[in-house]
């Protein structure tokens, strides 16, 4: 199977553990760090903040291609969201459109 988690990658994420543990049990995971791309965007300037809060920034829309371009690439069975603020609810209802089950480790998407 499989699965697309999407999340950080840094190194308190525990996301990595599932990662860790479902690649040993013989899984084919792959991350999708969707919130280090934005936090690492976002603490790189004052002015990535300014435009982030202006709304001229199009880091969001960014993310949201760079998903769906690793889903159709990869076609994953599961996609897994652990951290998923990044990702708009138009991009989860593409990738449902499929034979692609997403779930969320902390609400319904």
């Amino acid at each position: 199977m499989k699965i697309l988690v999407t999340g950080s990658d840094k190194v308190y994420a525990i996301e990595k553990l599932y990662i860790r543990y479902l690649t040993e049990i013989g899984e084919d995971v792959e991350l999708f760090p969707a919130q280090s791309i934005f936090y690492d965007y976002y603490g790189r300037s004052i002015g990535n903040k300014l435009m982030y809060r202006l709304g001229l920034s199009g880091i969001l829309k960014q993310i949201n291609a760079q998903l769906k371009k690793k889903i159709e690439g990869w076609s994953p069975d599961v996609i897994w969201a652990f951290k998923g603020m990044e990702i708009f609810p138009e991009t989860w209802r593409w990738a449902r459109n499929g034979d692609t089950f997403c779930c969320n480790s902390s609400r319904k998407l």
